[in-house]
């Protein structure tokens, strides 16, 4: 059964670090620099997750991956937004807390216009630059509805909070939890190969499996 992607959209002004923080999640490697995105990039991405039960369990719990379609956005191309499940939106650290409140008010207003009341979760970006941490007022989290962390591509710090936050507001799972991605596994495909041999002057074959 093919399970389709969730569709999230990074927004935010420009120079607040969301191709970075993607490049990061997925590749695992920080570009110091960036070119501005154009349009828009679209990238798959796996959160695996568990659902542990209540009290003990003798079996093994099974990994649940969650699928999304991230949309990298760019500009103010609205229709970017159609069909999607939930948004992200990027604020620099750096800035004053009421200008970082005026860019998140702007950026939810534009979604929801087309996306509805959908979830958003508000990253303050380039946490390590900064030796203040300042986030938002949490009345200001709970009238907008949105989930709101730091982070740091640089630092690689926080950068799986917002996708937890969206898996459990769109299953509706609310005891999700991460996990590790479960291993690789590379079957092993046997073969029988038949070698004749001589014995005694008589010919006889014999059989040996052979790992591809």
């Amino acid at each position: 059964m093919t399970t389709i992607p969730y569709k999230i959209v990074v927004v935010g002004d420009a120079g607040t670090g969301k191709t970075t923080f993607l490049t990061r999640l997925m590749t695992g490697k920080c570009e110091k620099t960036c070119i501005p995105t154009v349009g828009a990039q679209v990238r798959p991405y796996t959160l695996y997750t568990q659902t542990f039960p209540p009290g003990f369990s003798f079996g093994p719990i099974p990994i649940q991956p969650v699928q999304f379609e991230v949309w990298d956005c760019a500009g103010q191309e609205e229709f970017y937004y159609l069909n999607a499940r939930a948004a992200l939106v990027f604020v620099d650290k750096a800035l004053p807390i009421a200008e970082r409140m005026g860019q998140i008010k702007k950026w939810i207003t534009r979604i929801q216009r087309v996306a509805g009341n959908i979830p958003v979760f508000a990253v303050h970006n380039k946490w390590d630059t900064q030796k203040k941490h300042v986030l938002l007022h949490p009345a200001f989290k709970e009238k907008c509805m949105l989930g709101m962390s730091a982070l740091s591509s640089y630092a690689n710090y926080g950068l799986d909070r917002p996708f937890l936050f969206f898996a459990r507001r769109i299953t509706g799972n609310a005891k999700l939890l991460q996990v590790e991605a479960p291993p690789i596994v590379i079957p092993i495909a046997l073969s029988v190969v038949t070698l004749p041999i001589t014995a005694f002057g008589v010919e006889c074959t014999f059989s040996t499996k052979l790992i591809q």
